[in-house]
């Protein structure tokens, strides 16, 4: 899918021995994330920032020292940098829709 082909073709683009390999990816990513992302950013008021929204579940992980969303980021983190493999998605998704349900 469109998804999938532009995360294939960010890899491509960025050295992951990099030591800012995350945000060069998801800055090579930027176009595909506003557009899968923004419906969901702008419901919970962060306009069309991926990076804004991270830092702040981040920020609520850390503050709620939560098992669930560390889960979650570690998941999202090994989709993005290709150590896991689409089976993880279906888990994450879960885990994003409970969020959005907390929320």
């Amino acid at each position: 899918n469109e998804a999938h082909a532009a995360l294939e073709a960010a890899r491509l683009r960025v050295d992951p021995e990099e030591d800012d390999y995350w945000n060069s990816l998801t800055y090579a990513l930027g176009p595909s994330l506003e557009k899968y992302t923004k419906e969901v950013l702008q419901k919970f008021g962060f306009a069309e920032d991926f990076e804004q929204a991270m830092g702040s579940v981040g920020d609520a992980r850390e503050r709620k020292s939560d098992k669930e969303l560390s889960v979650a980021l570690e998941q999202l983190n090994d989709i993005f940098t290709g150590r896991s493999e689409s089976a993880g998605l279906q888990e994450l998704a879960a885990l994003a829709e409970k969020f959005l349900k907390d929320a």
